[in-house]
């Protein structure tokens, strides 16, 4: 008689990806927003990058990661996050600012137009508000 077949070993179980913590997140993009009001990249960037971490659907710290690829001049960049930004979460004011200064920069006037008016949709009033409001009368 023919010996049985040995089962194979069953597969190691996956570490699950551990849960979301919007509320750790939400703490840190507040300490990474108050870094970068500060011009203090590097602290913003950790704080956003932690946010991540613990919400990897984040579009606070996604917006603030691309205010700050701005600020630093990689553009391209900005404007990816940004968008991902607005996919993880659409009522997120600083990826709209983000994506109608750098529309404006562009030279695309309509479309920084539209993103300055989601903004004021979202973050309708205080100081970024009052200049978004300024910047929209200027434009042609």
């Amino acid at each position: 008689p023919t010996p049985a077949p040995t089962p194979a070993a069953a597969p190691a179980p996956k570490e699950a990806a551990p849960a979301a913590d919007p509320e750790k997140a939400k703490a840190l993009v507040a300490e990474g927003a108050a870094a970068l009001a500060r011009e203090r990249y590097r602290d913003a960037r950790t704080a956003y990058n932690q946010a991540l971490e613990a919400d990897p659907n984040s579009g606070p710290a996604l917006a603030g990661l691309a205010e700050i690829a701005m600020e630093e001049g990689k553009l391209k960049y900005a404007k990816g996050l940004a968008w991902r930004a607005v996919k993880a979460d659409p009522a997120t004011p600083r990826a709209h600012l983000v994506l109608g200064l750098l529309a404006q920069e562009e030279g695309k006037t309509d479309q920084a137009k539209a993103s300055y008016k989601r903004f004021l949709k979202y973050e309708p009033t205080g100081d970024r508000a009052e200049e978004v409001k300024r910047i929209l009368e200027n434009l042609p």
